[in-house]
């Protein structure tokens, strides 16, 4: 199995163990609290949860040192802005689909993995990139599958 095949593996694993994760905490809350609780507990761990999924699980602070002595003042920012300019994920809608790219993040100071779907396909991509001296980014995909 390709190190892609197993880093497509452990990202699923650990989205399919988030989703469980808020299941059982929303299933333990609806036994707990009655009708009128339950709103304002669901609504702060669907935030938590928002904000577990936003944090970078295989990009850390020193990843982001790296990049910072490369020029991004804000790596993860500045990687998805100029990924989203560099790449046009709307190409790969399918049925007149619109491709939303659902996460994007840094792997380490070289590759970066985003999740594309739109209501017909989901696609993984992960892309290499390379910080040049002017502080531009030059991008490659590398793959792309669903």
């Amino acid at each position: 199995m390709d190190s892609i095949s197993l880093l497509e593996g452990r990202i699923i694993n650990l989205q399919a163990d988030h989703r469980r994760e808020l299941k059982m905490k929303l299933d333990s809350i609806i036994r707990q609290y009655n009708e009128s609780d339950i709103k304002s507990k669901i609504d702060s761990i669907t935030h938590l949860y928002q904000v577990e999924k936003s944090k970078s699980f295989l990009f850390d602070e020193y990843d982001r040192d790296i990049l910072r002595d490369m020029g991004l003042s804000n790596p993860e920012e500045d990687l998805k802005k100029s990924l989203l300019r560099w790449y046009n994920f709307q190409q790969d809608a399918i049925l007149g689909g619109t491709m939303e790219v659902e996460m994007m993040q840094p792997v380490g100071p070289e590759l970066f993995l985003a999740l594309g779907a739109d209501g017909h396909i989901s696609l993984w991509y992960v892309f290499r990139y390379e910080i040049k001296e002017n502080k531009t980014i030059k991008w490659k995909l590398i793959y792309k599958g669903g």
